[in-house]
């Protein structure tokens, strides 16, 4: 039978709702759930209340793609590529890509298993270039109404990124608080209508029998999100741990190119620069990043064990130092298909593997961090 978004036909008379013992007299006899328990009764009262829910009123935007045949540029000069209609089931580029998916998600499990400095860089280059060349390839999410980013927006990124980031660090520095218990606590308020989202999609691709990828993808997600969340209590090895991290972050950095609409050079071309700036100051000229960095525990980095005689414990690289360059990459990548021409893609991709092997050659070379916008940015 055919899963249904509908369950206001299930009859829950005979479902018990005393989970106590019989001796329990009230509810406080009963033994104190576990916070994570909590949390995941949240996402399951939230889940089906949506799923009961008459008519779901979030529904995901329609993937678009660019044009090819709308000219490039505007009566202002300006380099603009036209969003056009969603792509037929013959041109999907994810249907293409999937080797490559595979192959970034088999890439994820090399530094669980080697816990070498060689194979550090062998995952964290192929994923990060993996990553970067098929969110360029993906469609976009924007919606064709949406607003591009503008020049004020790009100029003000690096200063509300070194406002939040300094705001982490007084946290962690002076006041010794642990930043991850906030970050909890919003994950646990938001986690239910998130999930609930999910839910909607998975659903509805079922009922309609025209995409149950949407299904499968929903299910991985939920199931990947709550053994995150849950990694504690269920006792998970750090391999594990870091493993599901990794895909989240992955995931996270192959979706953001994706949902913000950048259609001029130069608007990229500053929100790079900016962080650039940013990204040195705050690697050279503080401990702020590697502090922030290493003190919260949220999948914002790729993380690759390091051997045990190691001082850290963990070799990292920056979900920004993927997401962020991947926007100017899309951006001629697109520019590319326009004009037919399949070497903007190409080229960008390689320049950014290019400044990622400049960066790990001179960490090696200084034995210290490195801000990598600092080598991708001119590259």
């Amino acid at each position: 039978h055919k899963l249904r978004c509908r369950l206001g036909l299930l009859d829950y008379s005979h479902t018990s709702t005393n989970h106590c013992s019989p001796a329990a007299k009230s509810i406080s006899d009963c033994n104190s759930p576990h916070p994570a328990m909590l949390l995941y009764m949240l996402l399951l009262l939230t889940s089906a209340h949506a799923l009961v829910a008459p008519q779901p009123v979030c529904r995901p935007l329609s993937p678009t793609v660019y044009d090819k045949n709308v000219p490039l540029r505007t009566t202002s000069g300006r380099a603009r590529v036209a969003l056009a209609a969603a792509p037929t089931e013959t041109e999907n580029p994810v249907a293409k890509d999937a080797p490559i998916y595979a192959l970034a998600a088999a890439l994820q499990a090399v530094p669980l298993v080697l816990q070498t400095k060689e194979s550090h860089y062998v995952f964290f280059l192929g994923l990060a270039t993996a990553t970067v060349y098929l969110s360029s390839r993906a469609p976009s999410l924007a919606p064709p109404e949406a607003e591009p980013l503008t020049m004020k927006q790009a100029a003000l990124a690096p200063v509300l990124a070194s406002i939040s980031l300094f705001s982490l660090y007084a946290l962690i520095k002076y006041l010794s608080i642990d930043p991850s218990l906030g970050y909890r606590l919003l994950t646990s308020a938001f986690a239910g209508g998130a999930s609930s989202l999910v839910l909607y999609e998975a659903c509805d691709a079922v009922s309609d029998e025209d995409d149950r990828a949407a299904l499968v993808g929903g299910v991985i997600a939920f199931i990947l999100v709550a053994l995150y969340l849950g990694a504690d209590s269920l006792q998970l090895s750090l391999e594990a741990k870091t493993g599901i991290a990794n895909f989240l972050g992955w995931s996270l950095a192959l979706l953001a190119p994706r949902t913000v609409p950048l259609r001029s050079f130069g608007v990229g071309a500053a929100l790079l620069g900016g962080l650039f700036l940013y990204d040195i100051f705050f690697v050279f000229g503080s401990d702020v990043m590697m502090t922030v960095a290493t003190k919260i525990d949220a999948p914002v980095v790729l993380k690759a064990p390091n051997p045990p005689d190691s001082i850290q414990p963990y070799a990292l690289l920056g979900l920004g130092d993927v997401a962020l360059p991947s926007l100017l990459v899309s951006f001629l990548g697109r520019y590319g298909d326009a004009k037919g021409e399949r070497a903007w893609r190409l080229t960008a991709t390689s320049a950014y593997a290019v400044g990622l092997l400049a960066a790990f050659a001179a960490n090696e070379y200084v034995r210290a961090g490195q801000p990598a916008l600092l080598y991708l940015v001119p590259a």
